[in-house]
């Protein structure tokens, strides 16, 4: 596995199992720090960490201005892209967390490929958490014991 990366921990630490990361959109914060924006998820698996989560667009994100949206969701499909050439050369298990019916088809079908072609990768698992909520995820899991 290419580990991707030359940031070395330093020596004693304790690398997590998983680690989840909300991006804040443009990743102001971590350059505004001279941080590397792109590679933590490589970094980490090269680190030994065996689940990242990415948050990208929770189910309040809807509110935003239209072209705005738009514009995240064409950044989705190319983060799903990207996703897709790692999980193939890494043995990457790519999950969706979140809504689907809400997104756009194409996206839907593309993310519904690429955990279709990963789900037997086991070596590391990237979950990416689309139209994800906690508070809209109970809600929705309660209506559906209700409904059963």
């Amino acid at each position: 596995m290419d580990k991707g990366n030359n940031l070395a921990l330093p020596k004693g630490t304790i690398v997590p199992n998983h680690i989840a990361i909300i991006l804040d959109g443009n990743r102001r914060w971590a350059r505004s720090r001279g941080l590397p924006t792109l590679q933590t998820a490589k970094a980490s698996r090269g680190w030994g960490v065996h689940t990242f989560t990415v948050w990208g667009f929770s189910t309040e994100n809807w509110d935003r201005d239209s072209k705005e949206i738009s514009y995240l969701q064409k950044l989705f499909r190319k983060m799903v892209d990207v996703i897709k050439k790692e999980a193939k050369k890494d043995d990457i298990r790519f999950i969706h967390l979140g809504r689907k019916d809400r997104l756009p088809k194409d996206l839907v079908a593309y993310i519904e490929e690429v955990e279709e072609e990963t789900k037997n990768n086991k070596t590391c698992v990237f979950n990416v958490a689309l139209d994800y909520g906690g508070h809209d995820e109970i809600l929705r899991a309660t209506r559906k014991i209700i409904d059963a």
